[in-house]
């Protein structure tokens, strides 16, 4: 997979997480706050791993 798409799937499990946490709260549904969890955690494994080299 390509750097830029990546990057705009992590950005995207983000807005997911944020826009989870946005609507659970104040419902306190907690089927949504795990899913923000969810998708939050999803963001910082994508963050934080590195890319390995390919094999040519």
């Amino acid at each position: 997979m390509s750097t830029h798409k990546r990057w705009i799937l992590v950005l995207m499990c983000l807005l997911g997480a944020i826009s989870c946490y946005i609507y659970g709260l104040p419902q306190g549904s907690a089927v949504f706050l795990g899913l923000g969890m969810l998708f939050e955690a999803t963001f910082w494994v994508g963050v934080s791993r590195r890319r390995r080299k390919e094999r040519k």
